[in-house]
């Protein structure tokens, strides 16, 4: 998948494969075992991106951030990317 190859890094690429399989067989509701160093990365990313100031309450929700991760994903996937 492009976007993964673009902008994980390489010691993050097999944890994302991993999540996006359990993903895929699991319902949308369903809830899986959140991979730190996946919400790590892209909490960082976040930061790096955000121009105005995240609020705490959703920073401290992973259920939120499990969403916006597959939203992200699937429009990569859906754009070509």
């Amino acid at each position: 998948m492009k976007l993964v190859e673009e902008v994980f890094p390489e010691e993050l690429k097999a944890l994302v494969d991993e999540l996006l399989a359990v993903k895929m067989k699991s319902g949308e509701k369903e809830k899986v075992a959140r991979i730190p160093q996946i919400n790590l990365f892209i909490e960082s990313k976040l930061n790096e991106a955000t121009v105005f100031p995240v609020n705490e309450e959703v920073q401290k929700d992973y259920e939120k951030l499990g969403k916006l991760f597959l939203e992200i994903v699937q429009a990569g996937v859906a754009g070509g990317v």
